[in-house]
């Protein structure tokens, strides 16, 4: 944990509570007669005092609820970047997100719509968890216009895939981590 100096000047007196015991002296007991303590003359005094930077707060997940995201970050796509959003760019929602590939589809779309325009994307959450994935924008599978939410769609496809069709040397801890993306994370506005 990082520490904070700062030098701070006080004017240390005999009368007030608050002042002497900001100076290092024991404050006086409280005197039960309505007459004011005398003051006596006030000389600044420098000290330093040292507080301890506070961590930064970690995101408050209640139990049962998914981990939705930081942002959404398409990173880059093929084709004519000076008709859509300049790449890389991070979105708040999987709707802003999604309204940027639509740009991407139409200008496949324009060149006969043949082939794809591939996109690389990232999802950061809120616990930490990245996601990365590409997307293939075209008329079929990958289409903006088609489903509502290609990300999500995405990633529930990959998950599944994976799950019946583990890697060599796949895991059953690594299946249970890939099967819990589908209900542990937002992956729709």
């Amino acid at each position: 944990m990082a520490t904070v100096k700062r030098t701070v000047s006080t004017k240390c007196s005999t009368a007030g509570r608050v002042l002497a015991t900001e100076c290092g002296r024991k404050a006086a007991p409280k005197k039960a007669t309505a007459k004011p303590a005398a003051k006596t003359a006030a000389k600044p005094v420098k000290k330093t005092v040292v507080k301890k930077a506070a961590a930064p707060a970690k995101p408050r997940i209640s139990p049962g609820a998914k981990v939705g995201p930081v942002g959404i970050t398409i990173h880059w796509a093929e084709g004519d970047n000076s008709k859509y959003d300049r790449f890389p760019k991070t979105y708040k929602t999987y709707a802003a997100a999604q309204k940027a590939l639509i740009p991407i589809f139409n200008e496949n779309q324009a060149d006969g719509g043949g082939g794809y325009n591939k996109t690389k994307f990232s999802i950061k959450f809120k616990d930490g968890s990245k996601y990365e994935g590409r997307l293939d924008i075209n008329q079929g599978e990958d289409n903006p216009v088609k489903y509502k939410n290609l990300f999500e769609k995405h990633i529930l496809e990959h998950i599944n895939y994976y799950i019946k069709n583990p890697y060599p040397g796949m895991t059953e801890k690594e299946k249970k981590e890939y099967a819990s993306w589908a209900t542990k994370y937002k992956l729709r506005d």
